[in-house]
Order: structure tokens, then sequence, then C-alpha cells
């Protein structure tokens, strides 16, 4: 009879060994979970900015829009209270030539076409001819202005009359309403329009 020798493998795994890759292994999760945590607060907090500069971005192309097809002539602040500013842009003629071809102001329509822009300061809302300028979850904040500015002060004044010139400064603390409730604090935005 031949003996045979069975050689038995004893690798494995000590509890020590095990309790060591536990904590490593928790260790490198906690890491990486911590970096996912603060890459989707980054992405967050990038997407709200950039709504904001969009929500800006909208609202001075649509008032920059709507002045240049009406062709105004006339610029008048109507209104500055602590509850609203109003200012009327207003398109007083047109230009034709005469019979002669001649340029002349035709006056033809006794009523001029009147665009109304308003910052409501009550409600945080921007409207320009009775439409909102923003999104139903943006507010246009406390600080927010719209101010006429005179290109030449000498022949016009727009702080006391109308002009037929002038820039029209708009100040914006855009807010967000969050859809948890919450509010993301203001930022502020300026654009300049020249009528």
């Amino acid at each position: 009879m031949i003996s045979q020798k069975v050689k038995i493998d004893q690798k494995g795994v000590t509890l020590f060994e095990l309790l060591i890759s536990i904590v490593v292994g928790s260790i490198v999760i906690s890491m990486l979970m911590s970096v996912l945590v603060m890459s989707i607060k980054a992405k967050a907090t990038l997407d709200i900015t950039n709504t904001m500069l969009n929500e800006s971005y909208v609202i001075s192309e649509t008032i920059q829009y709507n002045v240049f097809n009406l062709g105004p002539q006339q610029i008048e602040l109507i209104e500055d209270s602590a509850t609203k500013t109003e200012v009327h842009i207003t398109h007083l003629y047109d230009i034709t030539t005469d019979s002669n071809n001649v340029i002349v102001r035709d006056y033809g329509d006794p009523n001029p076409i009147v665009d109304v822009l308003i910052y409501d300061k009550t409600n945080e809302e921007l409207t320009y001819n009775g439409v909102l300028l923003h999104s139903d979850n943006i507010n246009i904040t406390t600080g927010s202005s719209i101010e006429l500015i005179s290109i030449d002060s000498d022949t016009c004044d727009l702080a006391n009359e109308a002009c037929d010139e002038g820039i029209i400064k708009l100040t914006l603390f855009i807010s967000i309403d969050l859809a948890n409730g919450g509010t993301v604090s203001p930022k502020e935005f300026i654009t300049t329009i020249i009528i």
C-alpha cells in the first residue's frame, strides 16, 4: 500500500485582514461620496446662476427688441415711487418723403403709440406693455431700479421732462423661488439700453 500525502492549502483571510480591508474600503467610499456631493452642489449652484443670467438676458433682449420695433422718438419717466417705476416710450411720427422726395415727419396718427415699462416693486415684477418679462419663479427684488439717464442734460433732462433720446439703465437684483419652498439670494445684473 502506497500512502499518499494530501497537501492542504492553508491560505485564507484572517479576521484582522478582513477588518483592515473593510476600514480602507469605507474610507475610500466616504471620500468618493463627499466628492460626489460637492459635485452635485456645485452643479446646482451653477444651474441657478445660469438661470438668473438667462433671465437677465431675456429681460434686456425683450426690451431692446420691443424698443427697436417701436422706433421711439420720446422717452419719459412717468412715476418713480416706493411702489413702482413707470417709463413711457413713445412713437410720435414716421419718417416718409413728400411729393418732392423731401424727407418729412408724418404725424398721420393723432394717437401716438406708447409702450409702457413698469417695475412693480410691491409684487417684484417687471412688465412691458403688461406682459411679464420673466418667469413666475423669478423675483426682481429690493434694490432693483429703472433709471433714465440723459444723453445731453443741457438739451434735455430726463429727470424733469420727456426727451427724444436717453438711456434706460436696468439694475436688477434677481432671485429665484425654488421648488422646495426656499429662495436663492439675489444676484445683481446691470443693463443699459440706448433710445
